[in-house]
């Protein structure tokens, strides 16, 4: 569980590790879709492409000309 005092590159590393919350995405069958804060896009994770978990930028948004509200 994280606390105050954990980076956000720890709390998305416990968040990839977790193969509970992997394991129940995929079985019913979701996406879970992270917005990572501006400061917090240098954190680099190792993402497969068929990991249930996604992660989404600033970046991503400004190059589809939206918004996270437009989501």
């Amino acid at each position: 569980m994280p606390d105050y005092t954990m980076t956000s590159e720890a709390i998305l590393k416990n968040l990839l590790l977790s193969t509970d919350l992997r394991d129940f995405l995929k079985k019913n069958n979701l996406i879970l879709i992270v917005k990572l804060h501006p400061l917090d896009e240098k954190v680099r994770l190792n993402v497969l492409g068929d990991e249930p978990i996604k992660f989404l930028s600033d970046r991503a948004l400004t190059n589809a000309r939206i918004t996270l509200y437009d989501i």
